[in-house]
């Protein structure tokens, strides 16, 4: 998979002005090119053949400044691919400060080209220029996304793309509708990892698609040590207060109208869960106590609904995280008890 410096490299490349001419030729030729373009460009502004010819010095300055940027440019995009390569073959993290000074003198000295230019974006997320980032030049990674696929496509062929992705989507959502008809809670959470995976990597393919970007991020308060069976199948020393922390935890989400079993069995060993499906979870658990809160009457049952269910999630982490801890200390404790009494004999 191509890491995302490679990406932004290889984008930074693609957008940058100078990619769209011929590096190599004589300056003079490149010069030649650049007066042509110019001067068609005061054609569609509405100059006449008698205006231009009266501006010929200055457009050839022009060509001459446009020229110079493509070569600077160049210089630009090279140096940084040879830091980037240098700090992978080191294996020491890149020198943002010195990557940054870079691309912000090579912005102060831009004249021919608009800071609203997708290569300046591409610079900022490569240097990690915040302050570029939050100006008004700044176009998102999801907008020069589309660009990039409708320039490297054509626009029939991204609308090709878009609708062949957007059939994948809504394929996805399909399974999300099935799942929600599953009424074993383990199978039902597991579903929802699953397809929360699923949408993470069409979001890949997708990364103008706000919706699916949740799902790119990976949340690790869902994720135990210890999967659901081993937790339901302790000894007896070990289960006193799991069991005590597994009741509280699904009698408290019963009392605000949540299925408590279903609500816990989010909790195992996963590889990775994604916020966009822990985002959904609480969403949806919101949804239902107020609901439940509603019908009994309760004021802003919904503002209500919030508080305790964001706080149920968190509490039920930390609590389930710190018991799960506990164990397997024990655990390790013991282990070392028995290796000490092996070598004493």
């Amino acid at each position: 998979m191509v890491s995302r410096t490679d990406y932004l490299l290889n984008e930074v490349k693609h957008f940058a002005p100078y990619s769209q001419f011929d590096q190599s030729a004589p300056r003079e030729d490149r010069v030649s090119e650049q007066i042509d373009i110019i001067m068609k460009e005061q054609q569609a502004m509405g100059y006449d053949r008698a205006a231009i010819a009266s501006k010929s010095f200055d457009i050839e300055d022009q060509a001459n400044r446009r020229v110079d940027e493509h070569t600077a440019q160049q210089d630009l995009v090279e140096e940084l691919k040879i830091e980037l390569e240098a700090a992978e073959r080191s294996g020491e993290p890149v020198d943002l400060n010195d990557m940054q000074a870079l691309v912000s003198q090579h912005m102060n000295d831009a004249q021919e080209y608009d800071l609203y230019h997708p290569y300046y974006s591409s610079l900022a997320d490569l240097s990690g220029d915040k302050g570029f980032q939050d100006s008004d030049d700044y176009q998102s990674p999801g907008d020069r996304y589309v660009q990039y696929m409708q320039s490297a496509l054509g626009q029939a062929g991204f609308e090709n793309y878009e609708q062949q992705t957007k059939d994948i989507v809504n394929s996805i959502e399909n399974m999300e509708a099935l799942a929600r008809e599953v009424e074993d809670p383990h199978l039902r959470a597991a579903m929802d990892v699953q397809i929360g995976e699923l949408k993470g990597d069409v979001a890949e393919l997708r990364p103008y698609d706000t919706d699916l970007q949740a799902y790119t991020v990976a949340d690790d308060s869902y994720t135990t040590s210890m999967n659901a069976a081993e937790l339901d199948n302790l000894d007896p020393s070990e289960a006193e207060k799991w069991l005590a922390v597994r009741d509280d935890i699904v009698a408290t989400a019963n009392s605000f109208g949540l299925d408590g079993n279903k609500f816990l069995a989010r909790y195992n060993n996963h590889d990775s869960v994604s916020v966009g499906t822990t985002a959904t979870w609480r969403d949806a658990d919101i949804s239902t106590a107020a609901a439940h809160f509603n019908s009994q009457g309760v004021p802003d049952s919904y503002e209500r609904a919030e508080a305790v269910v964001g706080e149920l999630h968190q509490v039920s982490s930390s609590k389930i995280a710190a018991v799960v801890q506990e164990i397997a200390h024990t655990r390790e404790q013991a282990t070392h008890v028995h290796e000490y009494d092996g070598h004493s004999l």
